[in-house]
């Protein structure tokens, strides 16, 4: 397996260090009791007012801390156990390792960029850093070219290509979703952000083009890090 050595460092620093984030997320607390606040856009709001995630409000921590629990109770015990899988040469643990490393890299994402500040901020991004190294690692460790021959030849694949055939007909609902999102982005700019009117369209604009050259850069990124396997198999 590539990049084995890298990934048997990463793998556990990812797993103590989750292993502690989710643990004070979930069991530390402090003096406190949940208050109102008045926003900046003037929402009535609910402030948890003690543990870790303080400066919260009640229904994101609800969130945080079922995430936690899942952390803990499903996620730990799938890196660890993938990771023994693929470091013993299984190919079906290294793709289930893969699929962790990327639930790890979303989760910590997640909880550096949307939770309000606290003391394991830093844990959040090294955890974030390590589950984005390890997760390129092990999408590169894959051979493309080899990894048709570990299917079986009974693998159904006139069904697979025939769903996948269903899903660009679905696109045009997905067009609809889009533009109607868009429109919303539309009449909730003068609202929430407090645009003027007249200047709703040009930001609308703005927004949309940013989201695009994100994605070309997202694009540019993979074919440089895949060079010659974003063509398909």
């Amino acid at each position: 397996m590539k990049y084995r050595s890298a990934l048997q460092w990463i793998i556990p620093l990812i797993a103590v260090l989750a292993l502690f984030a989710v643990g004070i997320g979930l069991f530390y607390q402090t003096s406190g009791d949940p208050y109102s606040l008045t926003s900046f856009r003037g929402e009535q709001v609910t402030i948890n007012g003690h543990g870790l995630y303080h400066y919260d409000t009640v229904s994101t921590v609800a969130q945080m801390q079922g995430n936690d629990i899942i952390t803990l109770l499903v996620g730990l015990p799938l890196l660890i156990i993938s990771a023994w899988l693929a470091f013993h040469g299984s190919l079906r643990g290294r793709l289930l390792m893969t699929g962790t490393l990327a639930f790890f890299l979303y989760t910590y994402m997640s909880m550096s960029m949307l939770t309000a500040y606290n003391s394991l901020f830093l844990v959040y991004v090294a955890l974030f850093g390590l589950s984005l190294y390890g997760f390129i690692l092990a999408m590169l460790s894959f051979d493309l070219e080899e990894l048709p021959a570990h299917f079986s030849p009974g693998l159904p694949r006139g069904w697979i290509a025939g769903v996948l055939g269903i899903i660009p007909a679905l696109g045009l609902i997905g067009l609809l979703i889009a533009l109607y999102g868009i429109y919303l982005l539309y009449l909730g700019l003068p609202r929430l952000m407090k645009t003027p009117p007249e200047k709703a369209m040009p930001y609308t604009i703005v927004v949309i083009i940013v989201g695009i050259v994100i994605s070309l850069i997202v694009g540019a990124v993979s074919a440089v890090m895949l060079p010659g396997r974003m063509g398909g198999f």
